[in-house]
């Protein structure tokens, strides 16, 4: 059993190798336990698991429909190109009898619809604060008001964490006297794709919602109700696929530097 997932533990164990879902996505946050979900349901039902992600070809696919010994497909949809979407369409539609097919996914934005449709989609649970706070490596409970996941957590306690809190700070406190040119060089700061030598976007735009709502609850200032609001907006959008996370952030820091200067 998966705590903090109980729920879908509970689903898994009370289905056969013959009702359990051909074409299965499990969305929920980095960190929730999704690889963790796959390997509990090839141990229920002793499948071998293989990620296809990296190796999403037609020549794939059709070796799949000739193999005989039954298998668990898992793929990270939200790490794939649309091309590679329409690759899997029919290995969806008409999985083998002996294919499980699972697909992990942050978000279901932007994501085909027609493999929506072809899946069961499964949602994680929301993990406790008491539980998250288990795997808390410092009294430094900050790091809760950002983190969803236990996997999360562990980033946390082991990235620059202070060092984002900082750039955060910076950003919210001098973006408006910042020229156009050393507002953009921000944005190399900031990786969303596993650059050596960014902090994590994602975890990023995290810490910064949590700093503008700190400042929106403690400064009578309209500025960061609205910089809250587009934050957030930027969190909704770098977690929607095939998009360009540079210049998603980019334009993101002009805009934050036009509410901050009052304009």
């Amino acid at each position: 059993m998966i705590i903090g997932q109980e729920k879908i533990c509970n689903l898994i164990d009370n289905l056969s190798l013959d009702s359990f879902p051909r074409s299965l996505m499990l969305v929920g946050a980095r960190g929730g336990g999704k690889h963790l979900i796959c390997e509990y349901i090839a141990n229920k039902f002793r499948l071998t698991s293989i990620d296809l992600t990296d190796s999403l070809e037609l020549e794939t696919i059709e070796e799949i429909y000739n193999r005989v010994e039954p298998y668990l497909y898992i793929i990270r949809i939200n790490e794939i190109t649309v091309k590679e979407e329409n690759v899997i369409l029919k290995f969806l539609e008409e999985p083998l009898k002996n294919s499980f097919i699972v697909l992990i996914a942050e978000t279901d934005n932007g994501i085909l619809q027609t493999i929506l449709n072809r899946c069961q989609i499964w949602y994680l649970q929301n993990y406790k604060r008491e539980y998250l706070k288990t795997f808390l490596e410092s009294d430094n409970e900050f790091i809760l008001e950002i983190a969803q996941t236990p996997g999360q957590v562990r980033e946390l306690n082991s990235c620059s964490f202070d060092g984002m809190i900082e750039l955060a700070d910076k950003i919210i406190d001098k973006i408006q006297i910042a020229g156009i040119s050393n507002t953009l060089t921000l944005s190399g700061k900031v990786g969303f794709k596993n650059e050596k030598g960014t902090f994590d976007g994602k975890l990023f735009v995290e810490i910064l919602i949590s700093r503008l709502r700190h400042r929106w609850l403690t400064v009578n200032d309209v500025r960061y109700v609205a910089a809250y609001n587009l934050t957030n907006e930027l969190k909704k959008n770098v977690s929607v696929k095939n998009l360009d996370y540079k210049a998603l952030f980019e334009r993101y820091l002009i805009q934050l530097r036009e509410i901050m200067k009052g304009a």
